[in-house]
């Protein structure tokens, strides 16, 4: 889903780590952006669901996840990750 940062969900808590090595992970407009992005997701999931029935937000979470297995860049990084490259997602575009 991200080209410079990896995000793990390791129940209940979710990791960010920076992932450009190469760079001594230097941080870039890109990297920035991808934080907010993952950050704003996992905000949204735990305010919507902090007060929700299990099932509703289990539902809304399990549709989201959905949206986004249907989305270019999770087929880029599947893509990568088979033929062994680095993945070469597009921009995130801003909220």
């Amino acid at each position: 889903m991200y080209k410079d940062i990896l995000y793990e969900v390791d129940s209940p808590a979710a990791v960010l780590t920076l992932n450009r090595p190469g760079s001594l992970n230097a941080f870039t407009q890109l990297m920035l952006a991808e934080v907010r992005h993952a950050l704003m997701m996992m905000k949204r999931q735990v305010y919507k669901h902090m007060n929700a029935e299990l099932g509703a937000a289990m539902a809304q979470t399990n549709q989201w996840m959905d949206e986004s297995l249907e989305r270019s860049d999770f087929a880029e990084g599947v893509k990568s990750f088979m033929e062994k490259r680095a993945p070469n997602f597009a921009p995130l575009q801003a909220d």
